[in-house]
């Protein structure tokens, strides 16, 4: 074992030198201004990151618009009005209500195609009754 002597303060030192207190190689740099990076892969038996919260519900109001919204986009004729302007107001309010939640709830694209769904279906109700009106389509429905 080989020994280092220091004085400090007067006082004759000596210190054991182990293999750990050599000087490092020429060429080897240690840098200790940043933390290592953390592993890419968690260890073994340790939970995914991520997990531990509450999905995102749906919204009720986007949903049920929707469903309003196809209803009324399909030339029903007498109730097309109806169904779609309730597509149009379920869809405005779906997707303020997910805004509003902050992320606890999702189905804004829901939301918008209830809208959209909307649009057309009074679109095709009024292009309906601007063909009934002008004599395009015929309903008097007449038997032999």
């Amino acid at each position: 074992m080989r020994f280092a002597e220091s004085v400090t303060q007067g006082i004759r030192v000596l210190t054991a030198v182990t293999p750990l207190d050599r000087p490092p190689p020429k060429g080897f740099k240690m840098s200790y201004d940043q933390p290592p990076p953390p592993p890419q892969n968690p260890q073994y038996g340790a939970p995914p990151p991520g997990f531990g919260g509450e999905p995102p519900k749906t919204s009720v109001l986007a949903i049920i618009g929707l469903v309003v919204g196809i209803i009324g986009a399909i030339p029903c004729f007498w109730g097309c009005f109806v169904f779609s302007i309730g597509g149009i107001v379920l869809g405005l309010l779906g997707k303020k209500d997910v805004a509003e939640s902050n992320g606890a709830k999702k189905g804004a694209g829901m939301a918008q195609w209830a809208f959209i769904l909307g649009v057309v279906g009074v679109a095709l109700g009024a292009l309906y009754w601007i063909l009934v009106a002008t004599g395009v389509i015929d309903v008097t429905y007449t038997t032999s």
